[in-house]
């Protein structure tokens, strides 16, 4: 324990850089992120990027990867070792492999590999069991015992994506409606987990190739690109809708061309806008629900897979627990002073970050930590000493992209 003497010392000193402090904020803006390879890059740049869609961030890669991505999903749950999960070609072009890592691209491991060609999955993290889209229809993977049970052997999905509240599945596969023999084009599918009550719910029109959907948990929306033969005069447009299809919308109408046609889309609630991109083209693209407003994000050379991670309103965490170890002590004073002077151990949850409740992330906070800490300075305000929800708005403002999933 530091002496009386020591204990002054260190907080002179930290109060002295006061006047050289340098603030950090960050809104609650939903995460990017994508699979691929920059504008103006060659193979060796191929990874997983991600961006703050607060339009304040840059674009930051967290992976490198040697193979293209088939699909890419983030786990349905927030917890505290949030995983990302991808999909990538095995030995053979009808073999597969499961890749698994940290939000941040650490802990990259391989978690399975078959003899099948995986082209689409959904994760539901609760259960650890993965839905998969393959050449022998809608599998499910129940992770623990590295078990493959067949949901639905006939029906061949290109997108999946799930709620995990609702326990209901929506894919892309053919349409059932045509004469046998003649062409089925993209069709919305739907499915309770246990493929009981299976059902088409729309053909998305006459396009091939790559057709993406998103889904909305909060609001219970889904998203998917189609072709318009009215409100769009034959070009391709976003629409969404309830789940069950009542309520759709246009969203973006495309030009006359495949080259603007959205085969890549993801949702962002928090920024209320889809976020968008053409396989055959470079620019990645925004559009707003308020305005309608198309605005061009980044340019690629090529992108496998683009995902809107979510932030929320529950989460749990201990203020002043900047490094989330579940204990408040002298590392997490230090956590932050390194992320203010040396931009390094960027705190994945500034609101547990923020110990005076001043709305941002400075030098304050580091001084009102060691004084509670050593001196018996103020108090820390919720939640301390113990783990769980803010009752303050301001928290939900700086955002936590790493929390607990609960107190226990």
């Amino acid at each position: 324990m530091l002496s009386k003497t020591s204990r002054y010392s260190f907080l002179n000193l930290i109060l002295i850089v006061v006047a050289f402090s340098i603030s950090g904020i960050s809104t609650n803006a939903d995460e990017l992120y994508w699979v691929g390879i920059p504008d103006d890059e060659d193979d060796s740049a191929r990874g997983i990027y991600t961006m703050s869609l607060d339009g304040e961030g840059e674009m930051e890669k967290i992976l490198s990867l040697e193979e293209r991505v088939r699909d890419f999903t983030v786990d349905s749950d927030h917890v505290t070792k949030r995983k990302m999960y991808w999909v990538v070609r095995g030995p053979s072009s009808l073999s597969s492999e499961i890749w698994t890592a940290n939000l941040d691209g650490s802990d990259q491991q391989l978690i399975f590999e078959a003899n099948l060609y995986i082209g689409s999955l959904a994760i539901d993290s609760r259960l650890n069991h993965f839905y998969l889209g393959t050449n022998e229809g809608v599998l499910r993977l129940e992770l623990d015992q590295l078990k493959l049970v067949t949901l639905d052997d006939g029906l061949l999905i290109s997108d999946i994506e799930l709620d995990i509240d609702q326990k209901r599945l929506f894919m892309i596969g053919p349409s059932p409606f045509r004469e046998p023999g003649r062409y089925r084009p993209p069709t919305l599918w739907t499915s309770d987990t246990a493929f009981e009550d299976a059902e088409a719910l729309i053909e998305l029109g006459s396009l091939t190739g790559d057709i993406s959907l998103s889904v909305d948990p909060r609001q219970q929306k889904i998203y998917w690109a189609a072709v318009d033969y009215t409100d769009c005069s034959w070009v391709e447009r976003i629409q969404r809708s309830n789940y069950d299809l009542t309520d759709s919308e246009l969203v973006f109408c495309g030009g006359p061309t495949l080259d603007d046609f959205p085969s890549r889309i993801s949702f962002s609630p928090n920024t209320q806008e889809v976020i968008w991109h053409n396989t055959e083209v470079r620019p990645t693209f925004s559009v707003s629900l308020e305005n309608k407003n198309n605005t061009e994000l980044f340019k690629v050379e090529t992108l496998d897979a683009l995902l809107v991670v979510p932030t929320t309103d529950k989460k749990n965490f201990i203020r002043g627990d900047v490094n989330l170890d579940k204990k408040v002590e002298m590392a997490d004073a230090i956590n932050i002073l390194q992320y203010l002077f040396l931009g390094e151990n960027h705190p994945q949850c500034l609101a547990a970050a923020d110990v005076d409740l001043s709305k941002v992330v400075d030098i304050s906070d580091t001084v009102n930590l060691l004084s509670h800490l050593f001196l018996g300075g103020p108090d820390i305000p919720a939640p301390y000493p113990d783990c769980g929800l803010s009752p303050f708005e301001s928290d939900k403002e700086l955002g936590c992209k790493v929390f607990f999933e609960s107190c226990d």
